[in-house]
């Protein structure tokens, strides 16, 4: 597939999920081959599917979170041609809201209720006593293992309770799941592409590495080219014969990364993510080199 957003759209389909099945959720799963044929047919024409994501794509700093809802949602209706759906459906009780349903959609003779994430986050051992909660967002604000939780006790339930039965009257027999795709990062000093993973994740799930940008002399992964990814570029793996990105050197990514540790300022959690490419211009794996000290001091929130 040549276009990018294309790309994006069968990664957030078919790349392998974050959320195990056995931590307390149904989890959707798909035929590639079966895709394959209509997934040829958009990227010859994808004009659709970039009006669909205009929104959450074009802006200056794209919403990676509404882009995916985006994305399924596009593949839901104008894919897998489930036409009667609806996003967004709030749920009251009493006046205040409690919660929100993400996509609701008919397959037949059954109705479909997804939640759906995109979620990035960087393994830091040693954080806090519980492995589980040793995952961060690259700002720090966001936990794994707080997500998963939610999703497995609040937004998954919530289309079972009665605050949600008058809104889902007509949405019966109903089937929950969770649509969440992402990347874990680990440390570059760690065997970080076959290293043990927290139980509430899927085993096959993506894999990346992590270093401070004072370390990335040192830790830097070996690879034929180096490219600096922008925020639209988070999804799928890019190519540089396909995408607008410029090759570099390990030294040339390197020398980059020692401007950002003495330019970026101190305490601030920043963070640029490094395609590692073969000598084609493919994507091999991918990593974050986060500022001096990340994470630095991070309130307890196990």
């Amino acid at each position: 597939m040549k276009d990018r957003v294309v790309r994006d759209l069968w990664w957030a389909v078919t790349s392998p999920g974050l959320m195990d099945e056995g931590y307390g959720s149904t989890v959707p799963v798909f035929d590639q081959d079966e895709l394959l044929p209509a997934f040829g047919a958009l990227d010859a024409r994808p004009e659709a599917l970039h009006h669909a994501v205009a929104g959450s794509l074009g802006a200056e700093r794209p919403r990676l979170g509404a882009y995916f809802e985006d994305l399924i949602e596009f593949f839901v209706r104008d894919v897998a041609g489930h036409r009667d759906l609806v996003s967004g459906v709030v749920i009251r009780e009493e006046k205040r809201t409690v919660g929100e349903l993400d996509l609701l959609f008919r397959d037949g003779p059954v109705c479909r209720h997804w939640e759906l994430a995109v979620k990035f986050y960087m393994h830091v051992p040693g954080l806090v006593d519980d492995p589980s909660g040793c995952y961060l967002g690259p700002e720090t604000r966001d936990r794994l293992h707080l997500k998963m939780e939610r999703l497995r006790d609040h937004q998954l339930p919530l289309a079972g309770t009665a605050a949600a039965a008058e809104a889902l009257a007509s949405w019966q027999p109903l089937e929950s799941a969770a649509l969440v795709r992402g990347r874990l990062y680990y440390p570059a000093s760690s065997d970080w592409s076959a290293g043990p993973s927290p139980t509430l994740v899927d085993s096959s799930h993506l894999r990346g590495w992590w270093c401070q940008v004072d370390r990335a002399e040192e830790l830097l992964p070996d690879a034929d080219s180096y490219a600096l990814l922008t925020r639209a570029e988070w999804f799928a793996p890019v190519d540089a014969s396909l995408d607008k990105i410029t090759r570099w050197s390990r030294g040339q990514a390197c020398k980059w990364a020692a401007t950002a540790a003495s330019t970026w300022p101190s305490g601030e959690a920043r963070s640029h993510v490094v395609a590692c490419l073969d000598a084609d211009g493919g994507e091999v794996h991918r990593g974050f080199l986060t500022s001096v000290g990340w994470p630095g001091a991070v309130p307890d929130r196990s």
